[in-house]
């Protein structure tokens, strides 16, 4: 069909000798980090902006219990398998319990681990996914 685009499971028998109907879940996952590691994504300030405001899930309450101040040069030291943080829109979070949870593997977050990473996370990712988290301090 002309101007149609597809990719992941709907692509399913163009990879190696699989001819029954898709690939499995994670090559799909592997095959578009590759992807999208290999793509220059220009975010959007003004909409990154939006969708921040527009976090629906946390409380007021949840924003005003924000602990302390952390540093850059203090988030840095937290950039391994046993301490992972990562700032993100003004915001410091500890996702080393995380890691093994994350769909796209540890490796996604360790490559961003002890910095600000908030243009590569909403590259990838919305405002509300965060609010399954805390926020460990603020970026200053």
């Amino acid at each position: 069909i002309q101007g149609l685009y597809a990719a992941g499971e709907v692509i399913g028998g163009l990879h190696g000798n699989n001819r029954l109907g898709g690939n499995a879940l994670s090559e799909c996952v592997v095959f578009g980090r590759k992807i999208g590691l290999s793509l220059p994504i220009a975010v959007d300030e003004a909409a990154r902006r939006e969708g921040s405001e527009m976090r629906g899930g946390a409380t007021a309450a949840a924003e005003d219990a924000t602990p302390r101040t952390t540093t850059y040069e203090e988030l840095a030291k937290h950039a391994s398998e046993e301490s992972c943080w990562v700032g993100i829109d003004g915001k410091v979070y500890d996702f080393t319990e995380f890691l093994s949870e994350h769909p796209a593997g540890a490796e996604a977050i360790l490559r961003i681990a002890g910095k600000d990473a908030t243009s590569e996370y909403f590259a990838v990712h919305t405002a509300e996914m965060l609010t399954d988290f805390q926020p460990i301090g603020i970026l200053a």
